[in-house]
């Protein structure tokens, strides 16, 4: 299986790698992998900031302050769009040598893409594992 820039071959987990013409190959024997998972990160005090400044600007527009409703409007849009930017999750891979990770877009396709390539490496430990996915 095949996800971004990691292949999970018979045996390995491979991460290739371009930076600037150079190019990386590293690998992780599927049985020296000590851990692995998904992590998100999100900084909700920008949605905060952004539903505080939509609410000011939803009592301004009651009160006839057209014009400075406005502005508070797109200062409110602009804080919950910067928050949903950074929006990012990333998967890693660690063994003791060597940490793989790989950052992605946080939306639902992308999620359920990491979620499906942690499970090919859950079922290639352990085949026993049940392929039940949860979707955060």
């Amino acid at each position: 299986m095949n996800w971004k820039n990691i292949t999970l071959e018979s045996g390995f987990v491979k991460q290739e790698i371009n930076l600037n013409g150079v190019s990386a190959v590293n690998f992780i024997p599927v049985d020296q992998i000590d851990s692995f998972g998904i992590v998100n990160s999100e900084n909700k005090r920008w949605l905060y900031i952004g539903a505080f400044f939509c609410a000011c600007a939803l009592l301004m527009g009651i009160s006839n302050q057209i014009q400075v409703a406005f502005l508070t409007g797109i200062v409110a849009c602009a804080f919950i769009a910067f928050y949903f930017m950074t929006r990012q999750t990333w998967l890693t891979i660690t063994s003791s040598q060597t940490k793989f990770s790989v950052q992605v877009r946080t939306t639902k396709d992308e999620i359920l893409a990491v979620n499906a390539f942690v499970m090919q490496i859950k079922q290639n430990i352990n085949p026993n594992v049940s392929k039940d996915i949860k979707v955060a």
